[in-house]
């Protein structure tokens, strides 16, 4: 996973509610956030990718020492690109 595709998902998330007018300026809130208070947004964005690695240390430990050992390595490729995505 690269870095955009984090920064779209998260995006997404923060817009899925819809855009914020404000007089006659219409604003994404995560444009709000990312203008207004970057420190926020980057928490917002690292904690995005604390989940997801979350999600995947969890799906690791919970494997049968059946499966593959290439769907192990693959669990462990995903955290460490995640882990490159924090900003």
């Amino acid at each position: 996973m690269k870095h955009h595709d984090i920064i779209d998902m998260v995006n997404d998330l923060l817009d899925e509610q819809g855009e914020v007018t404000i007089g006659n300026l219409t604003f994404y809130p995560s444009q709000i956030l990312k203008q207004c208070d970057p420190i926020a947004y980057r928490i917002t964005v690292n904690e995005y990718i604390d989940n997801m690695i979350a999600d995947l240390e969890y799906d690791l430990e919970r494997l049968d020492t059946d499966i593959d050992g290439d769907e192990i390595q693959d669990i462990k490729d995903n955290i460490a690109e995640l882990e490159d995505c924090y900003i």
